[in-house]
């Protein structure tokens, strides 16, 4: 998080952080996978939901390092307004650029769902799955389904002579 906040931060003061940060993550992976293989023994794997209050924080971010890279430019920087725009001229252009690009994120936003339609579906199919399977739900086309007790279930053994 600390090293997103300040490649986002101030990116436009210094365009070369990004790049610089994606060398430094490739490296620390490299190093980091090389760690974890010969040194340390595998943990238990955890579930989680989701990444919890670091999606928060990235979004602070996300929406500071905004503000600060249009503050900067908009205010700091005189080689990108040479003509000396005033300084109403220039609050314009923040608010206009914070807002368009307010804009644009909560389009994105609205555009991209949160799980795609693949993994919606195939969530449908396994919980259809776990209802048939362990409730012994009906069909949807099936009006008058009636499980049979376990003990009237019919019973197929197959066995196999190794022959083929």
């Amino acid at each position: 998080a600390l090293q997103f906040g300040f490649m986002t931060l101030f990116v436009s003061v210094f365009p070369f952080a990004p790049l610089l940060g994606l060398l430094n993550n490739w490296v620390e992976i490299r190093s980091d996978g090389y760690k974890l293989l010969n040194h340390h023994q595998r943990t238990n794997p955890a579930p989680a939901e989701d990444i919890g209050t670091w999606q928060t924080i990235f979004e602070l971010l996300a929406g500071l390092s905004v503000l600060s890279n249009a503050a900067l430019v908009c205010f700091v920087m005189t080689e990108v307004f040479p003509d000396g725009y005033t300084l109403s001229t220039r609050q314009w252009l923040f608010c206009s650029f914070v807002g368009g690009v307010a804009g644009l994120t909560f389009l994105m936003q609205a555009a991209v769902p949160d799980q795609p339609h693949e993994v919606t579906h195939q969530l449908r199919r396994q919980e259809l799955a776990a209802r048939k399977l362990v409730e012994r739900a009906a069909d949807e086309n099936e009006e008058h389904f009636v499980p049979l007790p376990r003990a009237a279930r019919p019973a197929v053994v197959v066995l196999e002579d190794g022959n083929g």
